[in-house]
């Protein structure tokens, strides 16, 4: 039985306790057959590239069945990538996510207020998951009024940042926990959210269960065997 999810990571899990959703960084990686995925145009790769392509590789990838949500994609105004592109390749996303009823992965930083106005203006109501989020409580106030889910990861262990800041506020019915690209084991993360969140390790992976099929539905769950 799976205990464990890492709803967003760069490394492949071997690890039978644990289901992960890999992460394919469009152009370079193909996508693997047997494992789930999401896939996506990082905004740090996107400049050498045309629109056209962007699309039409997003398309491809999008359209297969274990590309589970689109993404990592998003908005950083903290790399010298052209904010215009980065926002013209988002909305791609969004259009895309709109038409194949798939969540985003969304890679958001220095960016919280660009992001919820263009959510708001192309009324994009589907699913976002937020990774790596490091915002403060007006933020996470601010996105609890859209379909969105908080991914904790490594900024929760630094005491200095504004998610280690934000902890309490947190929904537990809004959260997950992802690895990213640290080294460190979900089963680490787990714990030490526990023990941020004041909750049991059993309670928080029971939540986080349920907020998977929130995020993905009833089929999904039953497929992978997460019980």
């Amino acid at each position: 039985m799976i205990n464990f999810i890492d709803i967003h990571t760069h490394r492949l899990n071997r690890d039978e306790n644990t289901f992960s959703v890999m992460n394919i960084r469009l152009p370079d990686n193909e996508i693997p057959e047997k494992i789930y995925v999401s896939a996506g145009w990082h905004p740090w790769d996107i400049e050498p590239f045309p629109l056209f392509l962007i699309k039409t590789s997003l398309e491809n990838a999008a359209s297969r069945e274990n590309v589970l949500a689109l993404g990592e994609c998003g908005l950083d105004r903290s790399v010298n990538i052209p904010f215009e592109k980065q926002v013209e390749v988002f909305k791609i996303h969004l259009s895309l996510a709109k038409k194949l009823e798939k969540p985003l992965i969304v890679h958001c930083v220095k960016a919280y207020s660009d992001l919820l106005e263009i959510l708001k203006k192309e009324k994009f109501n589907g699913k976002i998951v937020l990774h790596n989020f490091n915002g403060n409580r007006p933020q996470i106030d601010s996105f609890l009024k859209t379909d969105t889910f908080f991914s904790l990861g490594k900024q929760i262990e630094n005491q200095n940042s504004k998610a280690y800041k934000s902890i309490a506020y947190f929904p537990p019915e809004k959260i997950f926990l992802e690895t990213d690209d640290a080294e460190i084991s979900i089963q680490e993360t787990y714990l030490f959210a526990s023990k941020l969140l004041n909750i049991p390790v059993e309670k928080l992976k029971s939540q986080i269960k349920q907020n998977f099929t929130m995020l993905f539905g009833e089929g999904l769950i039953s497929q992978i065997g997460v019980g």
